[in-house]
């Protein structure tokens, strides 16, 4: 088997706001390589981040900017991640940890590894994120304008020209309507970040059941999350943001430590 009974850790103080009805799970799949970090450490998502030296995934836990009532960590069973998790995210009220043997196929793959969770409520919010970066954006009031606007989909996205992003194309007579999604192909200047929420688990979970059965992966043959906004029924919208820190390479991470914004605007 791929994988283990599903971890679940009870902690202390629940994450849940007043104002916001519906309940919203976080899932962040860090089941991967992470081989652009080996130069530095031997685990990218268990690199210590200064100045507390807690985890990665810790730190992009820690920063996501936005309230959740569960976060759901699919990881690698050799990292021991539920330990680490209860000890740097004690404020976390319901953390549940699939743990896996073998590297998946992609973000996506890893994703659907936590489905048994995710269809436990099938209307709740779903955000996935990266576990190497941090954010810098008033998530809730944005999470909330996807809701509001009626949205089925949200991606905060980020001015670029280069490769290494992927990017959103957008619609050109309905201001920030995302209507298609591309891996490392710039069809705009608005690059995806690693963020992408979904109004309800189970639009989710078909979405990405219709981009497995499309073989829609990205070019290095691997299943990432955005594409499956186009397998998404519904509208989907751009989130602008101003700033952002990537953490998912050694010169990425050392311009957050530094806060050099011009090295991080040059990623």
């Amino acid at each position: 088997m791929n994988e283990r009974p599903t971890t679940r850790l009870a902690t202390r103080t629940a994450t849940r706001t007043a104002m916001r009805t519906a309940m919203r799970t976080v899932v962040i799949p860090m089941a991967g390589r992470g081989s652009r970090f080996r130069s530095v450490h031997d685990t990218k998502v268990l690199y210590p981040v200064p100045p507390k030296g807690e985890p990665m995934f810790a730190h992009a836990v820690s920063t996501l900017g936005f309230a959740f009532d569960r976060l759901v960590l699919v990881c690698q069973r050799a990292h021991g991640i539920p330990d680490l998790a209860r000890e740097h995210l004690p404020w976390v009220a319901d953390i549940a940890c699939v743990e896996l043997d073998a590297i998946t196929g992609g973000p996506m793959e890893s994703v659907l590894k936590a489905r048994h969770l995710l269809e436990e409520t099938p209307d709740s919010e779903v955000v996935v994120c990266n576990a190497d970066q941090a954010m810098v954006w008033p998530g809730d009031w944005a999470l909330g304008w996807f809701r509001d606007r009626g949205a089925e989909g949200g991606i905060p996205t980020l001015r670029r020209d280069t490769l290494r992003h992927s990017y959103v194309g957008l619609d050109p007579e309905i201001p920030h309507k995302v209507v298609s999604v591309r891996e490392k192909e710039r069809i705009s200047d608005r690059a995806t970040i690693g963020i992408y929420w979904f109004r309800r688990a189970a639009g989710l979970l078909a979405a990405a059941d219709r981009m497995m059965a499309a073989d829609d992966r990205a070019p290095n043959g691997e299943f990432y999350v955005g594409p499956a906004y186009n397998h998404l029924d519904g509208l989907i919208l751009e989130y602008p943001l101003c700033e952002f820190w990537s953490l998912g390479e050694p010169e990425n991470l050392a311009a957050y430590l530094a806060r050099d914004h011009a090295a991080a605007a040059r990623d």
